[in-house]
């Protein structure tokens, strides 16, 4: 079975020295603007998919084996953007999966970008392992950049994972 290793922007990231771990993985997953210069002790530095939303444009140029575009319904992309992202080379993800996920969160708000690519993954086939998923406990991103969170349940996403970890749907990247 193929693996994955979504690394989020938490800032639980910075805890342990697991850049040679996460890069020695098959198949690495960032999500829009992180960063790894400066950081690769910690999260390594190995790229392979790259999801991005509406407002992440750090990488759009990057050169990447995969890139994912995730927006949910709230976000409003209009057919034109969706066309041009799938000519740059983006797999648009649904909005209709988009919102299943969000179905889980409730209320108004939508679903994190990390928490719709775990159950894409997921539902693809992977073994999906997890890194840096710490929802707002500490702040948004490890690389600081002043960044608030909004239109999320944290507390909600927190326990759909700690489920999925706890039922063996997924695991947390840890040393062996």
């Amino acid at each position: 079975m193929k693996e994955v290793l979504l690394i989020g922007n938490g800032p639980s990231c910075l805890n342990n020295e697991f850049g040679e771990l996460i890069d020695s993985h098959e198949t690495i997953v960032r999500f829009n603007d992180f960063i790894t210069k400066g950081y690769e002790e910690y999260v390594g530095s190995k790229t392979d998919v790259w999801v991005k939303t509406k407002k992440s444009i750090k990488h759009d140029n990057d050169k990447f084996k995969h890139k994912y575009y995730v927006h949910p319904r709230v976000l409003n992309s209009s057919d034109n953007e969706l066309s041009r992202l799938h000519k740059k080379g983006y797999e648009i993800i649904p909005v209709n999966f988009h919102d299943n996920i969000d179905k889980l969160i409730k209320g108004n708000s939508w679903a994190t970008t990390g928490l719709v690519m775990i159950y894409y993954f997921m539902e693809m086939g992977y073994n999906v392992s997890i890194h840096g998923f710490d929802f707002f406990e500490n702040g948004v991103h490890y690389y600081n950049d002043g960044s608030k969170m909004v239109g999320h349940k944290p507390d909600i996403e927190k326990e759909i994972v700690t489920n999925l970890i706890k039922n063996k749907k997924i695991k947390v990247l840890r040393h062996e």
